[in-house]
C-alpha cells in the first residue's frame, strides 16, 4: 500500500515535521538564530507528496516578524508579514512558477501537466513550446490568444501537498482553555513584576558571577524559585509563540540588549554544544512526559495535588489584535474566561505601528477558501490548491478544537474540499523559544535574554537562487538607504512585485507592462475573487491592505529577477 492510500495520522505527521526540520538544518548558518545570543526562531515547510507516497521538501521559511505600516513600501518590493507560515507560502509559490516555466520549455515538470488548445495533457515538449510561442503581447487579461487558446495547467494525478508549522499559527487557533495548578496562577500574577526587575538588574551585570548573584537576589526579592517554576506557566500565558510580532523599530532596543555580558563563562561552551547536538538530534521522543506538559489543553489531568492546589481554568492567548472598528473588542485583564472572544478575524500586533497584516490563522483559513496558490497563478490553473493536511509541531501549546474552529468551522460554508486533516505532530523544532528557554535554564541563564532572530531564512526548491535571507522585509545585507533607491539587488524574489514580473515573463503579456497589480489581479482572476467574497462574508469582516499600496507596476518584462 502506498503512502498517499494511507489515512493521514500523527506519524504521518511527525514525518513531515522531520523532513522540513532536516532540509532546515542543511541549509547555511546565515539568517538563522544566533545561539550566542540566546536567540529563537519559528518555522514552515510545505512538502510535496507525489503519486507513489514519496515526500519532499519544497518550500520553506523561518520568521516571527511584521511591519508596521509606517514602513510599508508602495513599489511592492519589501514584505509587510514575515511570519513563518506567509513567507513559506511565498516560498512555495516560487516553486509553482519555475514548475510551469519546466513545462513550457518542454521540460518534464513534477507537478503539473499543461492543458492544450483542446482541453487535454499536452503530450510533449513541442506542444508546449509551440502553446508558449503562441502567446503574444496582445493577448487579452485571461491569457487567452487572438484564436482562443488558453494557457492553463493542473496538478498531476495523485499530487499532494502538506503544510507544516512548529507552532501554533497566532490568533484564533491560539485561543483555548487550559488548566492551571492554583499556586502557579498565584505565581504568575508576580511573573510581570519579576521579568522587568530581572531585566533591569542583568543589564547592570559585568560578569558570569554577578549574574548568578542577580539570579539569587531576584528569588530572595519575590519569593521565587525558578527551578520549580512551570515550563508550563515560563511566559506561555501572557505570550503565545508570536509575541515577537512587533515593528522593527519596537525591536530595536530589544536587539541591543548586550546579551554577551551574561553568559556563564564556564558554561557558554557547554550551551553551544548542547544546542548544536538539539539541532541535529531534533525529534523528541514521541509521548515524553516533557512534551506532554506543554500540549495538553483542556484534556489535561484534572486530579487535584495537595502541594500545588487545585486546578483552576484559564486561558492561552494570542497576541493578535481584534480589528479596532469590531462590535465585540477582547475585555482588558488578567485570567478568567473570556478574556478574548474567539472566531474573529484579528491583527498581528502593531505597538504603536499598527500593521494591515491579518494573523495567521486568518490566512491560513483565507488560503483553504481561494485557494493556496494566491490570485495570479489561479488564473493559470483549472482548480484551486488546497492543502491536504496542516500540521502542528510538538512542544507547544495546541488545541485540536482550537484549530478546527480558526481554520475550518469559521469558512465551513465556502472551504475547498477536500478540507485538510489537522494534525499535530510530536517532533519539536529544535531551534524554538521553548527549546531554547530549557537549554537556558540549564545553564543558569536568565530566560528574559531569550528572543526572536531578527532575520528569516526562505528557501524552495528551484535551480535560480533558492535560498534568501530577509531582515525587515528587505533582503539581508541590503541597507534601507540603497534599497530607498530602487536597487534592484535589495528585492527578495518572494516580493509582490517579483512575484508579479514572474507572471508577467511566464505568460508573456507585455500589455501588462506599468498596469498596475490591483488591476491585473482584478481582471485575470475573477473566480479567485469571487472565493474571496465568499470568505470576507463568513469571516464577518476582513482587513484590506490601503489600495496605494496594491497600485505597483512593472516597468520592463525583461526585467532580470
Amino acid at each position: 500500500m502506498s503512502l498517499s492510500e494511507l489515512t493521514y495520522n500523527q506519524d504521518f505527521g511527525n514525518r513531515v515535521s522531520s523532513l522540513v526540520i532536516d532540509r532546515y538544518n542543511k541549509l547555511p548558518k546565515t539568517g538563522k538564530p544566533n545561539v550566542n545570543e540566546y536567540q529563537w526562531t519559528l518555522i514552515s515547510g510545505i512538502c510535496l507528496e507525489e503519486e507513489d507516497g514519496r515526500l519532499s521538501v519544497v518550500a520553506l521559511a523561518t520568521g516571527t516578524k511584521c511591519l508596521g505600516v509606517n514602513s510599508y513600501s508602495v513599489r511592492g518590493d519589501v514584505l509587510h508579514d514575515s511570519h513563518a507560515e506567509v513567507l513559506t507560502r511565498r516560498a512555495w509559490l516560487r516553486y509553482l512558477y519555475s514548475q510551469m516555466n519546466l513545462t513550457l520549455s518542454g521540460q518534464p515538470s513534477r507537478i503539473f501537466d499543461q492543458i492544450n488548445d483542446t482541453g487535454s495533457v499536452s503530450s510533449n515538449s513541442t506542444t508546449c513550446s509551440t502553446h508558449a510561442a503562441k502567446l503574444t503581447s496582445s493577448e487579452p487579461a485571461d491569457s487567452t490568444s487572438k484564436s482562443g487558446n488558453r494557457l492553463k495547467f493542473r496538478l498531476k494525478p495523485g499530487i499532494k501537498f502538506h503544510f507544516y508549522t512548529s507552532h501554533t499559527p497566532c490568533g484564533d487557533a491560539s485561543i483555548f482553555p487550559r488548566k492551571i495548578k492554583q499556586k502557579c496562577l498565584e505565581k504568575l500574577q508576580n511573573q510581570s513584576k519579576r521579568l522587568k526587575l530581572e531585566k533591569s538588574m542583568v543589564k547592570k551585570t559585568k560578569d558570569s558571577d554577578h549574574s548568578e548573584r542577580v539570579k539569587d537576589n531576584l528569588e530572595s526579592t519575590l519569593g521565587l524559585d525558578q527551578s520549580h517554576q512551570s515550563e508550563n506557566i515560563d511566559g506561555s500565558l501572557f505570550t503565545s509563540e508570536h509575541d515577537c510580532e512587533v515593528p522593527a523599530k519596537k525591536r530595536k532596543s530589544n536587539s541591543e540588549v548586550p546579551s554577551k555580558k551574561f553568559k556563564p563563562a564556564a558554561s557558554e561552551v557547554g550551551l553551544k554544544d548542547f544546542l548544536a547536538k538539539a539541532l541535529v538530534e531534533h525529534a523528541r521522543t514521541p509521548g515524553s512526559e516533557e512534551t506532554e506538559e506543554v500540549e495538553t489543553s483542556s484534556d489535561e489531568d484534572e486530579t487535584q495535588n495537595e502541594e500545588m492546589g487545585k486546578l483552576v481554568e484559564d486561558f492561552h492567548r494570542t497576541g493578535a489584535k481584534n480589528l479596532p472598528e469590531a462590535s465585540h473588542q477582547d475585555p482588558r485583564g488578567v485570567g478568567g474566561p473570556p478574556y478574548q472572544h474567539t472566531g474573529v478575524v484579528r491583527t498581528k500586533p502593531g505597538r504603536g505601528d499598527p500593521t494591515y497584516s491579518v494573523s495567521c490563522s486568518d490566512k491560513i483559513a483565507k488560503w483553504s477558501v481561494v485557494g493556496w496558490e494566491g490570485g495570479l497563478i489561479s488564473s493559470l490553473l483549472l482548480s484551486p490548491i488546497q492543502m491536504s493536511t496542516i500540521i502542528v509541531g510538538g512542544g507547544v501549546p495546541f488545541s485540536h478544537q482550537a484549530l478546527q474552529r480558526a481554520l475550518h468551522s469559521r469558512v465551513a460554508n465556502c472551504i475547498l474540499t477536500p478540507t485538510p486533516t489537522l494534525l499535530h505532530a510530536k517532533v519539536e523544532f529544535p531551534a524554538g523559544r521553548r527549546n531554547m528557554k530549557r537549554v537556558m535554564k540549564k545553564f543558569g541563564c536568565p530566560v528574559s535574554l531569550a528572543r526572536p532572530a531578527g532575520g528569516s531564512v526562505v528557501w524552495c526548491d528551484v535551480d535560480y537562487k533558492p535560498l534568501e535571507v530577509s531582515i525587515d522585509g528587505i533582503r539581508q545585507g541590503v541597507s534601507r538607504k540603497k534599497h530607498n533607491l530602487n536597487n534592484i539587488n535589495s528585492t527578495l524574489l518572494v516580493s509582490s512585485y517579483k512575484m508579479l514580473l514572474q507572471y508577467i515573463q511566464l505568460t508573456k503579456q507585455e500589455h501588462y507592462v506599468n498596469v498596475p497589480y490591483a488591476k491585473i489581479k482584478q481582471t485575470s482572476a475573477s473566480e479567485y475573487l469571487a472565493r474571496m467574497s465568499k470568505c470576507k462574508q463568513a469571516l464577518g469582516r476582513w482587513l484590506d491592505v490601503p489600495e496605494q499600496f496594491r497600485q505597483f507596476c512593472v516597468q520592463d518584462i525583461n526585467e532580470k529577477l
